[in-house]
């Protein structure tokens, strides 16, 4: 078994998001790409989406704190949130599991 197949949870890199529905490319913009089959898919994916922005989008750093990304979801105004996705993802695992 891959380690994807052994995790019960999401693989996290600054980019990527691993989700039972596929794979998330997070961005800077109002909107995240996905859900994709691959990584590679999301992978090529985001390096459409560099080329076809790049040096016309500013840099949004979000919120941080002590060097950790907060995020609300119930404030969260990007359109398909690839971290508001997991969240329901794991608040409806949560709700079927108790």
């Amino acid at each position: 078994m891959s380690v994807i197949e052994q995790s019960p949870t999401p693989l996290r890199s600054e980019r990527f998001l691993h989700t039972v529905l596929g794979w998330y490319v997070r961005t800077r913009e109002n909107i995240d790409l996905g859900p994709f089959a691959s990584r590679d898919d999301a992978s090529d994916a985001l390096n459409r989406h560099i080329r076809q922005f790049r040096g016309v989008l500013r840099r949004d750093h979000g919120t941080q704190s002590h060097g950790m990304d907060i995020h609300d979801p119930e404030s969260c105004h990007k359109q398909n949130c690839a971290i508001c996705m997991e969240a329901r993802i794991y608040s409806h695992t949560m709700r079927v599991s108790a």
